[in-house]
């Protein structure tokens, strides 16, 4: 909804502003029922606010101090924002709630995710509560593991550590051949346990944040993004 808006919108937070496109939607839970409840983010801060649906479309509510949308021209607050320009719900079975209250349920049946097609990665040695490898390049962050598991596969031209704010993925792996740029966005995320299991909030973060990420397949911009991450967390393929 903001992807026309220019890179000098702030959203400002009990006076303290951030740029807008480094912002992100977080779903505070998961449930079948009641309002939806989630969290606009920054690493400065995070506001809470609900969406309600009523019979006459989506409302949205802010639950502490509202967020102010300022751009050079305007001013708004974002729950009036909301309202105006609306979100996309995503629910399982591929069932969306558009602006407005629409609900948009596919006539058909999705088949299940084929399990052969998952890798059970070796996590021996590694914190699985521990996600960035930081500027240190921590040995048993799941960042570092994975980065080392991502230069085996095949020769990359570089590998890149973009974890941060406005970040692309958390490793970007890019290689020239005779078909083209091939470019490999991976998310990394931690466990919210120290022990493996089949939690479904961390699945929803994780698929939340690849999902966000599929804008880097259109965007013009990613090769920018990824000149612009310091030269201390780029990794030769082969080191």
């Amino acid at each position: 909804m903001f992807q026309h808006l220019s890179s000098y919108t702030t959203l400002t937070y009990k006076g303290e502003p951030y740029p807008l496109l480094d912002a992100e939607l977080r779903v505070r839970g998961h449930s079948n029922a009641g309002p939806i409840a989630f969290d606009v983010t920054t690493p400065n801060w995070s506001a809470p606010y609900e969406a309600i649906f009523t019979t006459d479309g989506i409302t949205y509510h802010p639950l502490a101090s509202e967020v102010h949308v300022v751009a050079p021209r305007s001013e708004h607050l974002l729950s009036h924002l909301l309202a105006d320009k609306g979100l996309k719900f995503y629910f399982e079975d591929e069932t969306t709630i558009e602006h407005g209250g629409f609900l948009l349920r596919p006539p058909r049946n999705t088949p299940p995710f084929r399990t052969e097609k998952l890798v059970v990665m070796d996590w021996i040695g590694t914190d699985i509560k521990k996600e960035s490898q930081g500027p240190a390049r921590d040995p048993d962050s799941i960042q570092y593991r994975v980065m080392r598991q991502v230069c085996e596969e095949r020769d990359w031209d570089v590998v890149i550590d973009d974890d941060g704010s406005g970040e692309a993925a958390d490793i970007v792996g890019l290689a020239v051949d005779d078909e083209g740029l091939l470019v490999r966005l991976i998310h990394c995320k931690y466990s919210s346990e120290a022990f493996p299991g089949g939690r479904v909030a961390d699945l929803y973060e994780v698929c939340g944040q690849a999902h966000k990420s599929v804008q880097w397949k259109r965007a013009p911009h990613l090769i920018d993004q990824c000149r612009s991450v310091k030269a201390s967390v780029l990794v030769s393929a082969v080191s």
